[in-house]
Parts: C-alpha cells; structure tokens; sequence
C-alpha cells in the first residue's frame, strides 16, 4: 500500500483530529484545557449537571450557620467592651465553662 507523505511548513498547523498510521512526527501543543474542544464540552458538561435537593439544603443550613457564628461572636466582642475586659480573656473564659 502506498502511503502518501504529508509535510507541513512550520508556520501552519494540523486540526483536531489528525492521525497518522505508522508515521512519525513532531508536534506543538497549542491550547490546552478549557480553550479546547474537549475542554469546554466538558465545562458546558459540568455546568449542565442539575443541582440536588440535599445541595440547596446543606448550603442553606451552612449558611445558617456561619450567621449564628458571627452573631455570637459580635456578642462576644459587644461584651468585651461594655465590661472593659481584653477580647482573648473573654474567649478564654468561655472555653473553660464547657
């Protein structure tokens, strides 16, 4: 079988999807990740997966949380000036009543 040769200058470049038998050559990387078409199929991928129920939940319950974090620590830091006492006294004394 006769194979035809296929040479290119270096100042053009092959496409996706190239493929050669047994031959050998030389290549450049050009893009890589997301600036590819794999890469963005995969991100238009990863964006289209639907969000599960018990994500919304645990993100709501999480952010509950850090709002109840941050009141108590605006109590705590309130209470360190009405009573004139140095913030770290005050964390210390919380710590060793549990």
């Amino acid at each position: 079988m006769n194979r035809k040769t296929q040479t290119k200058r270096p100042a053009k470049c092959f496409r996706r999807g190239l493929s050669s038998g047994a031959a050998k050559g030389n290549g450049v990387v050009m893009l890589t990740g997301a600036k590819t078409y794999f890469g963005r199929t995969t991100e238009l991928v990863q964006e289209a997966r639907p969000k599960l129920h018990i994500e919304a939940v645990v993100a709501k319950i999480v952010r509950w949380l850090f709002v109840i974090v941050g009141a108590l620590l605006g109590v705590v830091i309130v209470l360190s000036v009405i009573r004139h006492v140095p913030l770290m006294e005050m964390v210390r004394s919380c710590s060793s009543c549990s």
